[in-house]
């Protein structure tokens, strides 16, 4: 399934205030899924790669996702932290600077990248997560960067809690 479709579902999970509501595009996207799709669709909502007793997690430094931002569209760093000030929320930032292009991102690609930047560590492992991470901004449409970046960031707020994968 294409990360669009969810990238889609994050948005509409972002201005919805019900949890019923939620609950129910969530069910709703869940069914359109295979079972792995559905399991990392799940982990993905909750902005996770992991479960939690593994202690893997994406959490980027802004500093980070600005450089990679920058690489990713070609803009100057200054540039970024500018409008980084202005809308306050980097997702908006590389939705901003991202032309709109089709994309062929599918789940499973978005979710293997933000693993692999997960389980980069050592010598020059800052780079090269910056890299991954440029790469995948540059596969994505507006709307999927913008989320892309929520999630390594650790920032989706779609108000969707434990308890309503729970329900």
């Amino acid at each position: 399934m294409k990360f669009k479709e969810l990238a889609e579902l994050f948005q509409q999970l972002e201005k919805t205030s019900s949890n019923l509501k939620m609950i129910d595009l969530i069910c709703d996207f869940l069914k359109k899924t295979t079972p792995e799709e559905a399991k990392l669709t799940a982990y993905l909502l909750q902005g996770k790669i992991a479960p939690d007793y593994k202690g893997l997690e994406l959490g980027l430094a802004e500093k980070l996702v600005i450089k990679a931002i920058a690489l990713a569209f070609q803009q100057d760093i200054g540039k970024v932290e500018k409008l980084f000030k202005e809308l306050g929320d980097l997702g908006d930032v590389a939705k901003s600077l991202n032309k709109e292009k089709p994309s062929s991102l599918e789940i499973q690609d978005v979710f293997n990248d933000l693993k692999k930047i997960a389980l980069t560590q050592g010598k020059g492992s800052q780079e090269k997560k910056l890299e991954i991470l440029a790469i995948i901004l540059r596969k994505s449409s507006p709307l999927e960067a913008k989320y892309i970046v929520r999630s390594v960031l650790g920032t989706l707020r779609l108000g969707a809690s434990d308890m309503t994968f729970l329900y």
